[in-house]
């Protein structure tokens, strides 16, 4: 049922023509179904423990720091909401600060309350837990950015680490659009929470669709020969998109979003109970993130839509995803 969930997400319907490219260099690295291999993985987190979501990316710095794109917060959103319902684990966003409004937003729309980090410790102390998560600001400097990950893990002990749609940094240290234009100096460095999770044996799951995010150097080789400007970028550093960071679990999708809904979806095969999402939740996730400034990044417009596609595709897929669990339990006779 996890290879029909990786057919799903990885359909380009877009027409960008390098999903199938990556998703098979990522399945034949992994031997198994991307999505089934991450449920797997955030299936083994301790009751109670924290699951670090990285998300967002502020892109269009050189018109505004805070334009930032619908393709992320919602996936980390709806996968936080499964990850809380389904496995009674605490989801923690990290974003810019530019984005934390917006996350904010998005977070209460999936069904999540967000509340301050030090209160997370109590949500369970009363018989009516309360659904709560808490959005926290990394800064976008790398020796700030390196201190926060060091305290980050230091407090909150997290078991595991998401990051998704986040702009992993190329052999030069720069981080580039899937256009090949230079955005470091807008964005914060996810690789170094990478790079603390390695070191602590946090498990880390990456989830990107263009090549160029936190996680494809997994399949670097790939990006390099056969995406666009996977060798070489339109800035100075002439070194490429293609990220140089690992992870232990990489998922490829047509858009983020649906990658991390893929996720979700396979924990709850893996769980045998209905998927906590879907097409009118769905609505309210994109909408919320339109009201909060977010934008699609193809077309700059802001709305119900991410990466050039309108809300009825992404609620189409919701459906699809939600017929597969619901299937997994199903005997054929």
């Amino acid at each position: 049922m996890c290879d029909v969930i990786d057919r799903i997400i990885s359909v380009d319907v877009a027409g960008r023509g390098v999903a199938r490219i990556l998703y098979e260099a990522a399945r034949e690295k992994a031997g198994e179904a991307l999505t089934w291999r991450a449920a797997q993985l955030l299936s083994s987190v301790p009751v109670g423990r924290a699951v670090i979501l990285a998300t967002g990316w502020p892109h269009r710095p050189h018109v505004a720091s805070d334009v930032a794109e619908t393709d992320g917060p919602p996936g980390a959103g709806v996968l936080a909401r499964t990850l809380s319902e389904l496995l009674d684990v605490v989801p923690v966003f990290v974003v810019e600060e530019v984005v934390v409004k917006a996350m904010e937003a998005i977070a209460r729309a999936s069904g999540l309350r967000p509340v301050a980090p030090e209160a997370l410790p109590r949500v369970n102390e009363m018989a009516g837990p309360l659904k709560a998560t808490c959005v926290l600001p990394m800064p976008i400097d790398w020796e700030m950015g390196r201190q926060f990950a060091e305290h980050l893990f230091d407090s909150l002990r997290p078991a595991a680490l998401v990051v998704i749609e986040k702009g992993g940094l190329n052999a030069a240290g720069r981080v580039h659009t899937s256009r090949g234009h230079d955005t470091t100096w807008a964005i914060a460095k996810a690789d170094l929470l990478v790079e603390e999770a390695r070191r602590r044996g946090v498990p880390t799951i990456g989830v990107g669709d263009g090549g160029n995010e936190v996680g494809m150097g997994v399949i670097k080789e790939t990006v390099r020969g056969r995406i666009p400007y996977g060798e070489r970028c339109q800035c100075p550093c002439q070194a490429g998109i293609t990220p140089e960071q690992v992870v232990d679990c990489l998922v490829v999708a047509a858009v983020s979003n649906w990658g991390a809904y893929g996720v979700g979806a396979a924990i709850s095969v893996l769980k045998g109970h209905d998927w906590p999402h879907d097409v009118h939740q769905e609505a309210r996730v994109l909408e919320a993130a339109a009201s909060a400034g977010l934008c699609d990044g193809p077309t700059g417009l802001v709305g119900p839509m991410v990466d050039g596609l309108p809300l009825e595709v992404h609620q189409s897929i919701i459906t699809l995803l939600g017929a597969v669990v619901r299937k997994s339990r199903w005997t054929w006779r």
